[in-house]
């Protein structure tokens, strides 16, 4: 499939495996796609455009604890091409109904490490976590030494199913 998009290479190949996420012309704060709401996002994992021709994908993911008396922790966060005539320049914005938990910090521009650890979490609907992965993607959502996975917001007996 031809990359019309200009996608960043890592993610030619999740991109079409994500279910369309259709927002219209809306437009939130700075041009930044921050208004979704949860009732949108009928898939844990959505891609778009915007009305500026911008790509963009959302992520709804949970977050596992090795601690089974800690309950899991929800994130959501939209990732976006943050300027029309800047293919290389990529930032992040809250969801509308989850401000308070992202998966990721991305101030400054999303780094490759943290694309390629998006474009994984898409393409196999889980991460195993390790300290590493935490401070090298800055995964800020993942402030503790208990977590062993995140997985996309779904059944997560389909996820232990496909690990075993």
């Amino acid at each position: 499939m031809a990359n019309t998009l200009n996608l960043p290479s890592v993610l030619e190949t999740v991109w079409s495996s994500m279910p369309t996420l259709d927002i219209g012309n809306r437009v939130g704060n700075s041009d930044y796609i921050d208004f979704i709401k949860k009732s949108e996002l009928i898939h844990p994992a959505m891609a778009g455009v915007d009305k500026f021709k911008r790509p963009f994908f959302v992520l709804s993911a949970i977050i596992d604890n090795e601690d089974p008396s800690h309950e899991h922790i929800e994130l959501s966060q939209v990732f976006f091409q943050r300027y029309t005539d800047d293919l290389s320049t990529w930032a992040s914005a809250q969801i509308e109904w989850n401000s308070s938990r992202q998966i990721m910090e991305t101030s400054g521009g999303i780094s490759i490490d943290q694309m390629n650890f998006l474009s994984t979490l898409i393409k196999n609907k889980f991460i195993d976590v390790t300290p590493e992965l935490i401070k090298q993607c800055r995964l800020s959502g993942l402030l503790t030494n208990n977590i062993s996975m995140i997985y996309l917001h779904t059944d997560k007996s389909s996820i232990v199913e496909h690990l075993s």
